[in-house]
């Protein structure tokens, strides 16, 4: 279990803009107050449009949310937009940064929350929510400087997931180790099978091997401290080492030719775990969706592992 709790996790949050309901306000001045939702006219609907990220199951699970939200409050009108993973952050940048943004929308915790927080582009929820409602490990990463700015809708973890057929076939067990791990590498590349499949033209794919490494390497709070520019950077020596064992696996044919060029949200590592071309996959807890959306009977060839 502690194996499992020290796992990398991302966090999924909602947050309400500080422009919420002002559809051409300008960019919010960092000492400014936030812009409060003007009032709807006598017998008007107020209006409220939400951007997310999720599809499959979790997509049906918002629309329903928002029709139970709408039925019992028939004086809102809400208008979801599904946008795809990543387009989805270039385009709610523009949208802040041009003072029109959802007034609802999705967004991870962390850093890429605090970007939107420093800039008071979000409301601050301080007070306004439960925060006993969420497990620590959620609430914290919408929290700064002790005020909560966001709502947690999932906590992700990041395990390696294997095709437990494959591994089957060839007598290969989860690793404990990371020799162990190396070694069915090298067994899985002598039989002409990718050992992991990586989408990374968007980069951050393989970031996440990156953190696990500098994290494994460096302590939990290694990020933070280079983050946060308190303590160690990324330049420490954790990072460094974490940047030559992934060249380490890239040399012994850890990952499909040509990785850095082909896009995640279009599937294209999947299918190689669908097709059996590969055998590894480091990725979300959303994969488990993607999965069930477009090849529901992989699942049962799906298994993970720290």
């Amino acid at each position: 279990m502690k194996k499992w709790i020290a796992m990398l996790c991302v966090c999924a949050l909602f947050v309400i803009s500080a422009c919420s309901g002002t559809k051409t306000a300008a960019p919010a001045a960092p000492d400014s107050k936030p812009t409060q939702p003007a009032p709807a006219a006598a017998g008007e609907k107020k209006k409220l449009s939400l951007w997310y990220i999720e599809t499959g199951k979790r997509k049906e699970l918002i629309e329903a949310t928002i029709q139970q939200f709408m039925k019992d409050h028939p004086d809102v009108e809400v208008e979801a937009v599904q946008i795809p993973n990543d387009p989805y952050k270039t385009k709610l940048t523009v949208a802040m940064g041009g003072g029109n943004p959802p007034d609802i929308f999705h967004s991870w915790g962390g850093g890429w929350l605090k970007q939107f927080v420093s800039a008071n582009q979000v409301l601050d929820l301080t007070g306004k929510i439960s925060t006993d409602t969420f497990i620590p490990a959620g609430i914290s990463s919408a929290t700064f400087d002790n005020k909560v700015y966001g709502a947690p809708v999932a906590l992700s973890l990041v395990p390696v997931y294997y095709n437990k057929e494959i591994f089957a076939k060839y007598n290969l067990q989860p690793p404990q180790t990371y020799d162990e791990l190396m070694t069915i590498v090298e067994k899985l590349k002598k039989e002409n099978i990718i050992p992991f499949a990586l989408a990374n033209k968007t980069k951050w794919p393989a970031a996440l091997l990156f953190m696990y490494y500098a994290n494994r390497l460096g302590g939990s709070e290694i990020f933070n401290e280079a983050f946060e520019r308190k303590g160690r950077t990324f330049d420490d020596e954790s990072y460094i080492k974490a940047g030559d064992m992934i060249q380490e696996l890239v040399k012994a044919g850890g990952f499909n030719p040509g990785f850095n060029g082909i896009q995640y949200d279009a599937g294209n590592s999947r299918q190689l775990m669908y097709t059996g071309k590969a055998a590894m996959e480091v990725q979300t807890s959303s994969y488990i969706n993607n999965v069930r959306t477009e090849a529901p009977d992989f699942e049962k060839k799906l298994g993970m592992f720290p």
